[in-house]
C-alpha cells in the first residue's frame, strides 16, 4: 500500500474502529456499574424488611453482621479490575496497529520491538 492510501483511508478506519470500541466500552461500564448498584440495593432492601421487624436495638447488630459489603469490597472491585485489563489489552492492541501503519507510511517497517520503544519513550 502506498503512504497516501495508508493515510486517507487505513488510518481513519482505525480511528473509527477505536472510538467505536470505546463507545462499546463506555457502554458496558455503565451496565456494570448499573448492575452492582441494582443489585446492592435489592439486597439491602430485602435485608431492610427483616430489619424492619426487630427492636431498634437489635437492628445496629442486624446491620453489622449482614450489611452487603461484598458488592463493594468484592464484586464492584473484581469487575472494575476485569474492565481495566480489557481497556488496557484493546488499548495496547491500538497502539500496535496505528504503530504499523505509521511506520509502513514513513516506510520505516514494523514490528513489535519498535511498538515497545515508542510506548517507552511516551
Amino acid at each position: 500500500m502506498d503512504a497516501s492510501y495508508r493515510c486517507q483511508e487505513v488510518l481513519p478506519l482505525f480511528r473509527s474502529d477505536a472510538d467505536e470500541t470505546l463507545k462499546g466500552l463506555r457502554f458496558y461500564l455503565d451496565t456494570l456499574e448499573k448492575f452492582i448498584d441494582d443489585e446492592k440495593s435489592n439486597e439491602i432492601s430485602r435485608l431492610k424488611r427483616h430489619a424492619d421487624g426487630l427492636s431498634p436495638d437489635k437492628q445496629g447488630e442486624f446491620w453489622a453482621w449482614h450489611y452487603p459489603v461484598h458488592w463493594d469490597e468484592i464484586f464492584a472491585s473484581q469487575l472494575r479490575s476485569s474492565f481495566v485489563l480489557t481497556l488496557m489489552s484493546l488499548a495496547e492492541s491500538h497502539v500496535g496497529m496505528i504503530t504499523e501503519q505509521r511506520d509502513g507510511v514513513g516506510g520505516m517497517g514494523s514490528g513489535h520491538d519498535k511498538d515497545l520503544i515508542y510506548l517507552d519513550k511516551g
